[in-house]
């Protein structure tokens, strides 16, 4: 797959202010204006993604997602999928992007879908990556567990506009819960 580096991104005004106010030299501004091979990279190695938008008022949420390495990964130039586990009725982020699924599961978005913004986390490695973009398609399914219960599962494909990856908090390990802490 070919990369092609095209364009620039300038500091935001306030990013740009509180340099000069803290007298930080000039640098150029790392985001890319797409979701660039090394982010692309990081994806699948994440277990936590925090992931938010705006709702009809215009207020910012944001939802923890998880799971095993490799729920979130690179489709294609510059598009992400997530799948992975949610809960439909309390997550408002779920409810935001995939209002509607219930009625028709697979529908796609119209071409400006909702803004979402991206946080993957991969703690034992100190690794990120940032993203924003678009939300382009999403699907809500469910199945019934062994124990009688029912499973929400999202798939979400977002186009990303920018992204940054990099290293840069204190290594630390994950356990899963799976066994109840044991």
């Amino acid at each position: 797959m070919a990369f092609i580096h095209s364009g620039h991104i300038e500091w935001h005004d306030g990013e740009a202010s509180m340099q000069k106010l803290l007298r930080v030299p000039y640098q150029e501004n790392p985001t890319s204006p797409f979701l660039t091979p090394h982010a692309a990279r990081l994806l699948p190695q994440v277990p936590l993604l925090a992931l938010g938008t705006l709702d009809d008022a215009g207020r910012p949420w944001t939802t923890l997602l998880g799971g095993e390495a490799g729920f979130v990964r690179s489709l294609g130039q510059s598009i992400v999928g997530i799948k992975t586990p949610v809960d439909p009725v309390h997550d408002p982020v779920i409810d935001i992007l995939l209002r509607g699924k219930h009625e028709d599961p697979t529908r796609e978005h119209e071409s400006n879908g909702p803004i979402v913004s991206a946080l993957g986390i991969d703690l034992a490695t100190r690794a990120r990556v940032k993203l924003a973009g678009k939300l382009v398609a999403g699907a809500l399914g469910q199945t019934l567990t062994q124990l009688g219960g029912i499973s929400s599962e999202a798939q979400i494909v977002i186009k990303v506009e920018q992204s940054l990856g990099m290293r840069y908090a204190n290594a630390a390990t994950l356990k899963s819960n799976a066994d109840g802490g044991r």
